[in-house]
């Protein structure tokens, strides 16, 4: 007795080769992407937390009274755990009434500037 209707049917190892190596190709093009992205969240973090801390500064200039006098200096402030550097840096501007002030901010273990503000500030008589 003789059984031809059973053959085997399925993938051969060829196959099944083939198909984990393009899932594997595939996977890492995935894993590369969500890994930049993850990068691309923490850098945005930090330059809106360096920002944020610029406003900050640029608000107390702000309160400062006009007929008062505004020097450069430097500071460290701590916003979301951290501490950030910043820097203020008062020049003459074209118009000897205006003074131009420049902030920069940079994260304490870093030493790249993450946020620049650039204002000018009317002096009082």
């Amino acid at each position: 007795m003789r059984i031809d209707h059973m053959h085997a049917r399925g993938f051969t190892l060829l196959e099944v080769l083939v198909a984990l190596a393009i899932l594997a190709i595939a996977m890492s093009a995935v894993i590369k992407v969500s890994s930049s992205n993850t990068d691309n969240t923490a850098y945005l973090e930090e330059k809106m937390l360096a920002h944020w801390v610029a406003m900050n500064r640029w608000s107390e200039i702000q309160l400062v009274p006009p007929d008062k006098p505004l020097y450069s200096t430097s500071g460290v402030e701590l916003m979301a755990g951290r501490k950030w550097e910043w820097r203020r840096e008062v020049t003459n501007s074209p118009d000897q009434d205006v003074k131009k002030i420049r902030l920069e901010v940079t994260a304490d273990d870093n030493e790249a500037v993450l946020a620049k503000l650039t204002g000018y500030w009317a002096i009082a008589y």
